[in-house]
Parts: C-alpha cells; structure tokens; sequence
C-alpha cells in the first residue's frame, strides 16, 4: 500500500511511564510507519523519577522519528502538552494519552483532516454514555463552560484529538494559551467532527476524580471566560438593591409597627448576606488578578531539561522541512535549528543581510 504524503505530529505528555513506554512507543511508530512516508512522534517526560529518559536514551536507537523532551520540573499536563505542541512540525497535530489511547485509530482521524475537517474529537464510550458521578458531571461541565464561551464542543472529550496546522497556529499565537488548551481548538471556530472509540481496558475507570479535578476545571472555567466575573458582578448589584430595599422595609416598619421587636435577627441577616456576597465577589476577582499576575510575571510554562532525537529521523534530509522554517509560527520556525542539518530563521536572517 503506497504511503500517505501527510506529515502527522503525534503528542503524547508522559509521567513515569517506564513499564509500557517502549511497547506505546512502539505500537505508534509501527501505525505511523506504515501509513505515512513523514511523521514525528513527540514525547514530552514530565520530569518523570522511574528512570524513563533512561529508557527512552536506548529506545531512541531503534524506533525512528522520536522527539524526546524532558521537563526541568513537574507541570500540569496541560503545560507539558503545550511544550509538545511548541515542538511540532507536521501538517496534522494529534494528542493523545499514552497510556489510555489505540493508536489504530490515528489513520481514520488524519484521514478526516485530509478530507477537510480541521478538527477531530475522539470521543470515549465510556464517557460517553458513563452513568457515573464523575462522567455526568464532566459532561455538564463542558455544557457550561461551552455555554458561557459560545463555543460548540462535543460532551464528552479526552486528550485524544487531531486538528491541522491552522488551528496549533491559532493556539500558538493566543497568549497563556496552556491554561485554555483542553477548549483551544474549539475556540478558533473551526469545524469539527467526532469519533466514538473504546479506550485501553487497563485504563478504564481511571478517571480524575478529587480536589485535583476540580481545581483543573476551575482553572478552565476561569481561563476561558470572563462571564463569570460578569455573573457575579450582576449578584452583587443585585444584592446590593436587595438590601437597599430591605433596610427601607425595616425603617418604615419601625416608624409604622408598634412593638417591634430587637432587631438582632435583622441585623445578624443582613450581615450575613453582606459578607457572603462580598466573599464570593472577593474570590472570583482574585482568581482573576493571580492570572493577571502570572501574565504580566511573564514565567514560561515549562522548561526543558533535555531533548534527544532517533538516530534516524527521516524527514530531516527534506528540504520542504528547512525551507519552510521561516512561513511557520515563531515557536515552531525556532524548533527547525534543533534537527540535524537544519538553519533556524534567525541564521536565515543574518544570511540574507550579508548576502545584500
């Protein structure tokens, strides 16, 4: 079967993955190799401590056209995602968990970017139709945060999805980009499609459930809207013409009613409203200003430690990859320079005027 010209960037954030690291690693790379004449394969380690670089120093003699990053420090996998992206070089951009995701289905969703759509959303079964605390309430949670961004996404999406090179260009341009990533694609306002699947038996019922869930979708909430700000400002206004109205209600029933009695109850009410209301006010404007914060601090979401790549990569003699180095974004024409007999822009530059 004659091989398929588009060039796929598979992602994959990984953390302590030494047991099943070379047989994914493989399994990918043998779908990839025998469907595409370029593709890449990113592994992004997230300062993993089982000894996977170690692993992936020898695996990287064998199994062709692997990118390998290690992360200076733990980041949120968001952030390591994003450092994967920042890497990539192919036409069709595809994330996926490791551990969770079949790589069979890489083909079928590459083929649907060919075909035109610019996203694609592999959708898990269980999720899908999960009766469960935890599914239920993941998918009124994208219900409302698409709401609230006027955003259309299907209900019940994992990290495995696909989208083509305009769409990461649209990512990599927004700033902070890391924090909205689970919604980044959808925010472009490209079409996209959905494929149902069945996730890795092993992995199955493994889903986030605690503080930490919650704290990562509080983080999305906030990152990618500012409705709740407005929200709760409208509450605010509101209960401030409530108490308004409510303390002409006692005042006239003080001057009209005889025998009022001690209006401590009144007064505890009152205070109550006030200093909830104000506390609520008080949180969703800090969780704002923290992110204003982290902007204007300007502190990258990740650093690299080390990087390595396959002894053979074989794409890197092409000259479409070089030459293209100065039409990709600024984060990626910066990544042509790292691959073997590649110019980076900046040289590119520095060519240009000397040749003038």
């Amino acid at each position: 079967m004659a091989r398929k010209d588009a060039f796929p960037s598979v992602i994959c954030a990984v953390t302590n993955a030494r047991p099943v690291l070379a047989e994914r690693l493989r399994e990918i790379s043998d779908v990839l190799a025998g469907t595409y004449r370029f593709y890449e394969i990113i592994i992004v380690d997230n300062a993993s401590t089982d000894g996977t670089y170690a692993l992936a120093e020898t695996l990287l003699k064998s199994v062709k056209n692997v990118q390998y990053c290690l992360l200076s420090g733990r980041v949120g996998e968001s952030a390591a995602v994003a450092a994967g992206l920042d890497r990539a070089i192919g036409d069709c951009i595809v994330t996926m968990d490791l551990l969770a995701d079949p790589p069979e289905l890489l083909p079928r969703m590459i083929g649907e970017l060919r075909e035109g759509c610019e996203i694609v959303y592999a959708l898990p079964g269980g999720r899908l139709r999960g009766a469960n605390i935890y599914d239920r309430t993941a998918r009124l949670f994208l219900r409302s945060v698409a709401r609230f961004n006027a955003v259309n996404v299907p209900e019940a999406m994992s990290s495995y999805r696909a989208f083509t090179r305009a769409v990461l260009n649209f990512i990599l341009d927004s700033q902070n980009f890391h924090r909205t990533l689970p919604l980044a694609p959808a925010f472009s306002g490209y079409p996209y499609t959905s494929i149902e699947y069945e996730r890795r038996p092993e992995a199955r019922g493994s889903g986030r459930v605690g503080i930490g869930a919650v704290l990562r979708a509080l983080d999305i909430l906030f990152s990618s809207s500012v409705r709740p700000l407005r929200l709760v400002t409208i509450l605010a206004v509101g209960m401030s013409l409530f108490s308004i109205l409510y303390a002409i209600y006692v005042v006239l029933t003080k001057i009209f009613v005889e025998n009022v009695a001690p209006g401590w109850t009144t007064i505890s009410l009152q205070i109550s409203v006030f200093f909830l209301v104000t506390s609520v006010v008080i949180a969703v404007m800090s969780e704002y200003l923290l992110q204003v914060l982290e902007i204007s601090n300007r502190r990258a979401p990740f650093h690299l430690r080390r990087e390595m790549h396959s002894s053979v990569m074989d794409y890197e003699q092409d000259l479409n990859v070089h030459a293209a180095g100065e039409n990709l974004p600024r984060r990626v024409s910066q990544t042509v320079s790292l691959f073997s007999g590649g110019l980076s822009s900046d040289s590119l530059q520095k060519d240009n005027k000397s040749a003038s």
